[in-house]
């Protein structure tokens, strides 16, 4: 019975693409994570919890797990394409060599458009100030920045940057930096420094409206405070 529902599925699609549901395209593509099982209730259910085909494809993988028949396997197929997405979406509008706030920041504006939760990325830069790793960080969490320091300093000490600028989003469309966003930035710094690297900035990014740390001399402040506490 599932064999030939799945066959006339991918009959229709190859007939043309157009014709079909976006839970028809969603029960298509879980044929290759879920090769037994009916996969339509399952399509419906994520487009139910996420609204969205764009959604379910950026959505964080523990809360795509939550949603009943979705495994370890199926969370990791529907990320995985939701990152090629991004980065086929990146390459029309590739970052600059050098990173500089000006330079970057509608880069940063396309790039964090397509998430749905709040996300954490890290430049990693040489001497140069070339992008030498960009990273992104979950922050499993739909209003708040929460940065897993341990893979941060991992990462650093793999790539051994000479300085790192750290970027997030804001999901309510305000800019401004939260006083969580400024713990987090003075955490980031003193982790950097212990390591000899640099926090050359922090970016928050929402909407089409960006944040600068290093601009708007708030930076400065925080590398001041931490500076007296150290010594």
């Amino acid at each position: 019975m599932h064999e030939g529902h799945r066959e006339r599925l991918t009959t229709k699609l190859l007939e043309g693409s157009t014709l079909l549901s976006d839970h028809e395209i969603l029960e298509i593509l879980l044929f290759y994570s879920i090769p037994r099982k009916n996969t339509n209730e399952l399509a419906h259910r994520l487009l139910d919890n996420f609204g969205s085909l764009k959604n379910c494809f950026y959505a964080d993988p523990y809360a795509l797990q939550a949603i009943e028949g979705v495994g370890h396997k199926t969370a990791s197929f529907i990320v995985t394409l939701g990152e090629i997405f991004r980065r086929v979406e990146d390459d029309k509008h590739p970052f600059p060599t050098i990173f500089s706030y000006d330079s970057c920041k509608q880069n940063l504006i396309d790039s964090f458009k397509h998430f749905n939760e709040e996300k954490f990325v890290a430049f990693f830069l040489n001497k140069s100030g070339e992008i030498i790793l960009r990273k992104i960080f979950s922050s499993h969490s739909n209003n708040m920045v929460n940065i897993d320091m341990s893979e941060l300093i991992t990462g650093v000490l793999a790539k051994r940057p000479n300085s790192v600028v750290i970027c997030h989003n804001h999901l309510s469309g305000n800019a401004h930096p939260s006083l969580s966003d400024d713990k987090a930035t003075e955490k980031i710094y003193t982790a950097l420094r212990l390591n000899n690297i640099a926090l050359d900035d922090h970016i928050i990014v929402a909407g089409d409206k960006t944040y600068s740390y290093k601009a708007s001399d708030k930076l400065k402040s925080i590398v001041e405070k931490i500076t007296i506490l150290l010594y």
